[in-house]
């Protein structure tokens, strides 16, 4: 079988989530990364020299860039990834498109449509779900370990944005990004309590939140200028199936990604300090929790986890290694388009007339 041809739209600049996507083509023996299309071919020059991207063509143009690919990923701004992922798919071509899909509800039903008509391959990066210690979660609530799940609460964010000095970039204008750490950190979260879950999630019956921006203005052009969305969120409700959810989001700070989940029988704890390991505090029927925590080291199917220095974009990684092995299984991932926009559409909900103090 010949590789796959995949390409790279975007080759980024603030966070590097390109060069995951990169890692982990070259990870997959049956890929073989052929073009990047990138709006700024100086930047796109300078990545490819670093990442000795020798054999890869820089397309000048769109139509060019599908001539000299089966697939490609998207890791542009949000505005962008509707377009994108629709354009793609018409051409009949791959698609492993960055979260959230959009920046609002808006235009999603072309994009939906596209998705079902298409033969193709199509996946959203929800790279949280390659985390050794969130997939023994996932197996543990699975094999009853947890019972009845009553409690799902998670705190996502990271701390570059906390910098006054960083300028006003794309991630905070509306129009460019939609809302801001609810659609970056809230649509991963919202992921991972769908596959932790599983069909215990069940669907949102009420969801709230309030959200807050810390740093009101940042440079540009010369000046300063509004920040336009969230740089904080709180969130809460709960779903049909009785699970009470809370959420925290913060792009200014926070202790990275941690998350509680109290089920009758048991409690699971997860940091991303601790990549591979799960506390976990079990419970016996007629007693209360009494005993002590202890800890279970989950296997990871690779040894890079063991040295892994930035585990979310290993994850990022293996995902993209993950889309190639999809292609060649011709196998429907569980995060494609379709269940990336059901995403969106969660977010949404909140956004639309969220508080924002």
């Amino acid at each position: 079988m010949c590789a796959v041809r995949i390409g790279i739209i975007g080759t980024g600049g603030s966070t590097g989530i390109a060069a995951a996507h990169l890692d982990g083509y070259r990870m997959a023996e049956a890929a073989r990364v052929t073009a990047v299309y990138d709006q700024n071919l100086e930047m796109a020059e300078k990545w490819l020299a670093q990442k000795e991207g020798r054999g890869i063509r820089i397309c000048r143009d769109f139509d060019e860039f599908l001539d000299q690919i089966d697939g490609a990923s998207i890791c542009t701004p949000n505005f962008t990834h509707v377009d994108y992922v629709e354009r793609l798919l018409r051409a009949g071509k791959h698609v492993f498109c960055e979260k959230p899909v959009g920046i609002s509800e808006d235009g999603l039903e072309g994009l939906e449509d596209a998705a079902k008509a298409s033969s193709r391959i199509h996946m959203v990066n929800f790279n949280y779900r390659n985390i050794p210690a969130l997939q023994k979660i996932h197996e543990m609530i699975a094999g009853g370990e947890l019972g009845t799940i009553y409690v799902y609460r998670h705190t996502m964010g990271g701390g570059r944005l906390a910098n006054e000095a960083v300028p006003r970039e794309w991630r905070l204008k509306k129009k460019l990004s939609g809302s801001g750490s609810l659609g970056d950190f809230g649509s991963h979260i919202f992921d991972t309590f769908f596959y932790l879950l599983g069909e215990g999630a069940g669907e949102f019956q009420k969801l709230d939140g309030n959200g807050k921006i810390c740093v009101k203005e940042r440079m540009e052009g010369g000046r300063m200028e509004p920040v336009e969305n969230d740089d904080c969120t709180v969130l809460q409700g709960f779903t049909d199936t009785g699970v009470l959810f809370s959420a925290l989001t913060s792009r200014v700070g926070a202790l990275g990604n941690q998350l509680e989940i109290i089920g009758e029988l048991g409690i699971v704890r997860f940091s991303m300090e601790s990549p591979l390991a799960v506390i976990y505090q079990p419970r016996r029927r007629g007693e209360g929790f009494t005993g002590k925590a202890e800890q279970i080291t989950a296997a990871p199917q690779n040894s890079r986890w063991e040295a892994a220095e930035h585990p979310e974009m290993l994850a990022a990684s293996e995902n993209a290694a993950n889309f190639v092995r999809c292609i060649a299984e011709n196998r429907r991932p569980e995060t494609d388009i379709l269940y990336g926009i059901k995403i969106q559409r969660i977010i949404d909900s909140v956004w639309n007339g969220m508080p924002v103090i």
